[in-house]
């Protein structure tokens, strides 16, 4: 019995000293929110009526910014509190602070600043080509003094980045990735060798390098640059992610796309560097990062799901305020999807899309603009051809005398669907893959669109225009290929094969992404990074072989239906 009794009172203390320990390890962490693109603009905060569409009387304020403009300092304020309620040692934002680097837009965000400041939790900021448009980076630097450059290690005397200890452990490199007065990214030579001098002086201090900036570090999706231009830095700094892992930058927060993403670059020396970029604080879901550094890097999504209806401006209605002070996140969706809507259709109107994708040769852009009208017809047509108007076409009708099908769906459009699949991946975590309902009915319907629109043009504008599209995409693919590989192949079989060779790769990278997760995930810590990215067992090949194998035929036999007959 006294064995017993020694043995079990062995375990209690076994358990207190691991609590001891877990104690002792939770002291050492470091944690930091991570909040940007806050994009604070006194115009539409303070507008008391404005009527920016007819198709929605309650939300008639909604144009075409898809963030959340109107309702950013109900959002921010609510987010200011959320912070100080919070165990967080400091609040990065790595720019996009205001709209537009205005006097009375930065003074009223240096207040809540301090306001966070006097709750003990330092602020540290650096600009995004937002905060300077109407204001030079000095003004910024003297603007946020006392929010990382008074504190500051020491400073880049060409830019306004610096570097600032976190704590015993761990140090911030504030870097400047802007231009005055353009969106372009300038993380140069020059920088570089700023940024490689600062790692050798971490590595001497014995100091963790956590970076941020705005512009994103790494490629989140295929064809990013030309969905956000000037948006990634190492696109044009071919050689930013080897300077940043010799610095020993492991972990760098970044904007500017507003996705909600985290995405990997692994070094010629084995060394793993996670880009994490945070959806803009004013946009759906509101969201913030929470990251805690210890043995492992936690990262955590929380959002502002609340805010105080009453600091809404008076162009917003009663009804819609209603509705955001019931469900904030359902006025959310509501507003933003209204405003994607009217966006798509927007730029698919007659020399507005030309004017988008920069079309500088004089036919090509005619052809454009002759075609937009049938385009945005076909992306507003039903699927289904229950719903067909009267006029009998549907993209289920189209698509039908190719003796191919859709999936049944509730989807109404092809402009929802794109907007749904959008939004996805603007809130991270999205998951339709190549064989999903969703990318074969956006894939195929894009192809039935693209069918209709050029089905009056001429052969010649039609391999332009074929040409361009997979030009576009950064892919070169014989036009002779797309429009007459096999006899007798149909326009509509070359559209086909851009969709299933083109597209489809397109719409998977953007609508599928399962690694590393990008809302809630836990990554290695410093030390193991390296190590993360060991070989792989026999057994963990194989059955990522045999994933492959199985995608792999889900997605033939559902592009290619031809093979079953």
């Amino acid at each position: 019995m006294k064995k017993i009794i020694s043995v079990f009172l062995s375990v209690l203390m076994l358990f207190g000293l691991c609590s001891v320990a877990a104690s002792a390890a939770e002291a050492d962490e470091l944690v930091i929110t991570v909040a940007n693109d806050l994009h604070y603009n006194t115009t539409y905060t303070a507008l008391s009526s404005h009527k920016a569409n007819s198709l929605n009387e309650d939300f008639a304020h909604v144009g075409l910014d898809t963030r959340l403009p109107y309702e950013a300092k109900a959002i921010i304020n609510a987010f200011v509190e959320q912070v100080k309620a919070s165990n967080t040692d400091c609040l990065i934002i790595p720019g996009d602070i205001t709209d537009r680097g205005r006097e009375a837009e930065v003074a009223y965000m240096v207040d809540l600043f301090r306001e966070i400041e006097a709750a003990g939790i330092d602020v540290y900021v650096v600009p995004g080509n937002h905060d300077v448009v109407e204001r030079s980076k000095a003004q910024f630097m003297a603007d946020y003094a006392d929010f990382g450059y008074n504190e500051a290690k020491e400073k880049d005397t060409k830019s306004a980045s610096y570097v600032v200890d976190l704590n015993d452990e761990y140090r911030l490199i504030a870097i400047d990735s802007t231009t005055e007065g353009s969106g372009a990214h300038s993380v140069y030579e020059e920088r570089l060798s700023w940024i490689a001098e600062q790692g050798e002086k971490a590595k001497a201090d014995g100091k963790k390098l956590i970076g941020m900036h705005h512009q994103n570090f790494l490629d989140h999706m295929l064809m990013s640059n030309l969905v956000q231009p000037n948006g990634v830095v190492s696109a044009k700094s071919k050689n930013a992610p080897e300077v940043y892992a010799k610095a020993g930058i492991k972990y760098v927060f970044t904007g500017h796309t507003h996705d909600h993403d985290i995405t990997a670059y692994t070094a010629e020396d084995g060394t793993v560097i996670y880009d994490a970029v945070t959806g803009s604080l004013n946009a759906l879901g509101s969201f913030y990062r929470v990251v805690t550094f210890g043995d492992t890097v936690k990262f955590e999504t929380k959002s502002v799901d609340k805010i105080d209806v009453s600091t809404l401006p008076g162009c917003i209605s009663d009804n819609a305020k209603a509705i955001a002070q019931e469900d904030f996140y359902k006025y959310q969706e509501i507003s933003t999807n209204l405003s994607y809507y009217l966006v798509f259709n927007h730029y698919t109107q007659p020399q507005r899309l030309s004017s988008f994708l920069n079309v500088d040769d004089p036919e090509m852009k005619a052809i454009i603009d002759k075609v937009t009208v049938k385009l945005n017809e076909a992306l507003n047509m039903p699927f289904a051809k229950a719903d067909e108007t009267e006029e009998g076409k549907s993209i289920e009708s189209i698509i039908g005398q190719y003796d191919l099908t859709i999936p049944e769906t509730e989807y109404k459009n092809i402009l929802e669907l794109a907007v749904t699949i959008h939004q996805a991946h603007n809130l991270g975590d999205e998951s339709y893959p190549a064989y999903s309902d969703e990318v074969i009915l956006i894939t195929r319907g894009i192809g039935a669109a693209l069918g209709y629109t050029l089905s009056d043009v001429s052969g010649e504008d039609y391999a332009r225009v074929m040409s361009f599209i997979t030009k576009l995409a950064g892919v070169e693919i014989p036009v002779d290929f797309l429009i007459y590989a096999g006899n007798g192949m149909t326009r509509f079989e070359g559209i086909e094969v851009l969709m299933t060779t083109v597209l489809l790769p397109l719409v998977t990278e953007f609508a599928n992404d399962d690694a590393p997760g990008d809302r809630n995930v836990t990554l290695p810590g410093y030390a193991e990074l390296v190590e993360a990215e060991k070989e792989l067992t026999f057994f963990e090949k194989l059955i990522n072989f045999f994933k492959m194998i199985i995608d792999t035929v889900k997605t033939v036999f559902t592009f290619f239906p031809f093979f079953g007959k």
